[in-house]
């Protein structure tokens, strides 16, 4: 493998994780509710996410940042919830990338 050095194919999905929520949120009370009429509450699957345009981004922004490898990344809990920084990354031409997107997950 050539690492970093040959970037290949990337794909341009993005996925997120149901992972058990924080004790007394909005969300642990809806699972709790959930669990409690025998309905499913999602804990543990994978959801593709599908990007849609936040107030007044345009339909180009909403279609997201396009394939990429090797990105960073961090919530952004503190400062909007159910958010996530994206940056960076490297290309499928193997050239960096030094832009940034806010996925807003709703």
């Amino acid at each position: 493998s050539e690492g970093h050095a040959g970037a290949g194919r990337f794909w341009d999905d993005v996925w997120a994780f149901q992972i058990p929520p924080i004790g007394m949120t909005a969300a642990s009370v809806t699972d709790a509710f959930l669990q409690a009429v025998g309905r499913k509450t999602g804990e543990g699957k994978w959801t593709r996410v599908t990007p849609g345009p936040y107030e007044e981004e345009s339909a180009l922004d909403a279609q997201g940042p396009g394939p990429r490898g090797w990105i960073a990344s961090a919530p952004l809990g503190d400062l909007e919830e159910n958010a996530i920084l994206i940056f960076g990354g490297l290309s499928e031409s193997n050239t960096r990338l030094g832009d940034g997107w806010i996925f807003r997950l709703e």
